[in-house]
């Protein structure tokens, strides 16, 4: 079972966007869900703007006990394949 107190909770990669755009995109699917997620940018937004690449990737982090969750919806809506 997970810890109540969020900062003690495990963070589990369960995607990752092309940019901002893409992971924003994710966030709400996964939102109206029920599935509360986070982004890791490789660079701080708005600090070094970049729209291709390996600088404009983000991760998208969910709870470690919603991450199988998470992938299958994730899985599901972008063809039918596995999530990244």
């Amino acid at each position: 079972m997970a810890p109540k107190d969020p900062a003690r909770q495990e963070l589990v990669k369960v995607y990752t966007a092309a940019d901002e755009m893409e992971a924003r995109m994710v966030q709400e699917l996964l939102e109206n869900a029920g599935i509360e997620s986070m982004l890791n940018a490789r660079v701080a937004p708005g600090l070094f703007p970049s729209t291709c690449g390996d600088l404009a990737r983000q991760d998208i982090l969910v709870f470690a006990a919603r991450a199988e969750e998470a992938k299958k919806i994730l899985a599901e809506q972008y063809h039918g394949g596995e999530a990244n």
